[in-house]
């Protein structure tokens, strides 16, 4: 007798057709950001540090659907960075969301001070973070995928670091019902 095995169900990636840009200043946490966005079907492109991200966002075509944008950053950080794209004319309705470890009310109200729409704690809890782009991206999320924007997401989605075995408890809670983990994730034990 053989049993064959049965495909898991397929997960809403809830959200495919945005194209994110995270811009922080430490590596593992772009990388972090990058994997969960793009787990939830999102485009992601990243910036290390508030100069560069705002050079990429300035310079998009087209303009990103979103930002994430990191508080602390050396050079330019987040505050000066939100303001400077918010003095952009084709940036001043894209929505930027801060992300950062700082979750006072005296931060979130600085960030909304230097034009940010939301605000954001780390270690990043993805159904917020999910949430929060729904809610602010929804015109974007509404016209769904081009053919075009699906291929170039498709090709982006066979470079991610994913592996299928499960190492720790933290993976599984940012990937809720599937078997794949982010590999740095396996060093957490």
């Amino acid at each position: 007798m053989t049993t064959e095995a049965q495909a898991p169900p397929l997960r809403l990636q809830r959200l495919s057709g945005l194209h994110v840009l995270v811009i922080d200043d430490n590596a593992m946490n772009l990388q972090v950001a990058r994997e969960l966005l793009l787990h939830e079907g999102a485009e992601v492109s990243v910036a290390n540090g508030g100069a560069l991200g705002l050079s990429m966002a300035l310079e998009a075509e087209p303009v990103f659907d979103a930002v994430l944008l990191d508080i602390q950053m050396p050079e330019m950080d987040g505050y000066a960075c939100a303001m400077r794209m918010r003095s952009s004319m084709r940036l001043r309705s894209t929505p930027i969301i801060a992300m950062t470890a700082n979750v006072m009310a005296r931060e979130r109200d600085a960030c909304m001070a230097a034009g940010m729409d939301a605000h954001m704690g780390k270690p990043i809890d993805i159904d917020m973070m999910v949430d929060l782009l729904q809610t602010h991206c929804q015109a974007s999320l509404a016209q769904g995928l081009s053919r075009k924007q699906r291929t170039r997401r498709h090709q982006r989605q066979n470079h991610c670091m994913v592996s299928t075995s499960r190492h720790s408890s933290t993976s599984l809670r940012l990937f809720p019902g599937s078997g794949a983990t982010v590999r740095c994730f396996s060093a957490w034990r």
